[in-house]
């Protein structure tokens, strides 16, 4: 293994990670497959505005499920449902 990589954990991030990747933000959005078939793609929840709502953590993706729902479930419950908490770069 080449030198420095067994410690990126440690330090919370690769030691030379070039500084335009420090200001990447990933954002996570609640999703399901269109029509529950897995060959189609995601839809999302939406605001008023017809943007998906991102949240900041899956946590947090659970709480407003909880809320919503009213309905209790872990990460991997919801998943059995076909809800998937989709990460990506805002």
């Amino acid at each position: 293994m080449p030198s420095g990589l067994g410690n990126a954990c440690e330090h919370g991030g690769w030691p030379d990670t070039p500084p335009f990747l420090n200001n990447i933000t990933i954002m996570i959005a609640i999703a399901r497959h269109i029509n529950n078939i897995t060959i189609n793609p995601y839809e999302y929840i939406l605001n008023d505005d017809g943007d998906a709502i991102t949240f900041n953590t899956k946590e947090e993706c659970i709480q407003f499920l909880d809320e919503h729902t009213d309905t209790l479930q872990s990460e991997e419950e919801w998943e059995d449902e076909g809800i998937y908490f989709v990460e990506f770069n805002d």
